[in-house]
């Protein structure tokens, strides 16, 4: 079966294996494993001793706990990955296994932290450094004395760029004509590439 969380893919193996041992804790235990699961996803801080006693009473080992923080952190980052709605993944984890109870208690955390979590990483997702100005210049020959020439024309860029750690950089660089050519359809590609994701 394909599942939206998991980006129409199937469910892979070791998640299967989690869901199942989730199965053994109670929703109020899962509720408030869940709550350090989603802290750790925005702050980067874990109390593994805290949840480590309220997986006790099902008689986990660290090793299964550590296991099941996995499992859990995988579906929430996946299932806002692909912008999988609440009660889509409710429902997904019911036919993956979860009880109902179960499945209800973590969409409806994942849907509390949703709008919270997918803008963190937006934020901390790849981003290029705004482009200021782009410029050009077209040489045959590129010694001082112009003594050497090329067969054919080349292309100098230079691109200015404003990075947020630092001072503007300005970057030049030489391409050949079969080089820009290249360029120029990797480009069109990217832009399509982009224009298609907006959709």
């Amino acid at each position: 079966m394909k599942f939206k969380f998991c980006g129409d893919n199937d469910c892979q193996d070791w998640i299967l294996a989690q869901i199942n041992v989730c199965s053994k804790l109670t929703s109020i235990k899962l509720k408030l494993i869940l709550k350090e699961v989603m802290h750790h996803i925005i702050s980067g801080k874990l109390d593994l001793p805290k949840v480590c006693k309220l997986t006790a009473d099902a008689k986990l080992t660290e090793e299964e706990t550590k296991a099941i923080l996995a499992a859990l952190n995988f579906i929430i980052l996946s299932s806002i990955k692909y912008e999988t709605d609440s009660e889509t993944l409710s429902n997904e984890l019911q036919q993956l296994g979860l009880p109902k109870e179960h499945s209800i208690t973590l969409s409806k955390s994942y849907a509390d932290k949703f709008n919270e979590i997918k803008q963190m990483l937006q934020e901390q997702s790849l981003r290029l450094d705004p482009m200021l100005e782009c410029s050009y210049e077209i040489v045959s020959k590129f010694n001082p004395d112009q003594t050497m020439s090329v067969h054919c024309p080349s292309l100098f860029l230079t691109i200015k760029t404003n990075p947020t750690t630092t001072k503007n950089e300005t970057t030049t660089f030489h391409v050949i004509p079969e080089k820009l050519s290249c360029l120029i359809n990797d480009l069109k590609e990217v832009e399509k590439m982009m224009n298609e994701s907006d959709d």
